[in-house]
């Protein structure tokens, strides 16, 4: 998990950032922050 930790997270809120998918509320942008939070 630890390559999670490294890069995973900060791909995930720099892909999802504004993201359509994000805009058009298809994924919850309070998902993205707390699964940003975890640290596995």
């Amino acid at each position: 998990m630890n390559l999670w930790n490294s890069y995973g997270k900060q791909l995930c809120e720099y892909y999802l950032d504004n993201a359509r998918i994000v805009n058009d509320n298809v994924i919850n942008y309070e998902w993205i922050q707390n699964i940003s939070k975890t640290r596995y």
